[in-house]
């Protein structure tokens, strides 16, 4: 799951740097910039989303000591 967070993250700052990039001009990689932060950031809701669920679960049905999450 870390390593996901990681792929994430990257994937944000990549299209942060191609927005930067595109921004002096080229069209196209401002939109591949946009596509890839709006990825990025999705992909790290989710990620987000499923920890919280699991962590919940985790708690309510006590199995927290069980597994080290």
């Amino acid at each position: 799951m870390g390593f996901l967070f990681v792929v994430a993250t990257v994937i944000f700052l990549w299209g942060i740097m191609l927005y930067v990039v595109g921004s002096f001009g080229e069209q196209k990689k401002l939109d591949d910039g946009k596509r890839m932060i709006a990825w990025g950031i999705i992909g790290l809701l989710i990620m987000a989303s499923a920890w919280g669920i699991v962590k919940l679960l985790c708690g309510f049905f006590e199995t927290c000591t069980k597994i080290n999450i």
